[in-house]
């Protein structure tokens, strides 16, 4: 499905990581692995500040505030 959710991740600078939220965000399509983020967030990483960018979201329900909680964790 080419409206699916998806989340991808852009430097802004070198303390600022942007995570970008795109797509149709909806419980029953699933929800992109909080992985990502940890990845994006390794110890020689040096990012003190995560904004994001949900420019692109094409529809969403609760799947979003879902995908927050968990990145938050």
């Amino acid at each position: 499905m080419a409206d699916q959710s998806q989340v991808s991740f852009q430097q802004r600078d070198n303390s600022t990581l942007v995570v970008c939220l795109s797509g149709a965000w909806r419980l029953h399509g699933g929800l992109p692995s909080t992985a990502l983020l940890d990845q994006q967030l390794q110890p020689t990483a040096r990012v003190h500040d995560v904004v994001f960018d949900a420019e692109k979201l094409t529809s969403w329900d609760s799947s979003v505030l879902t995908f927050l909680l968990q990145l938050s964790e």
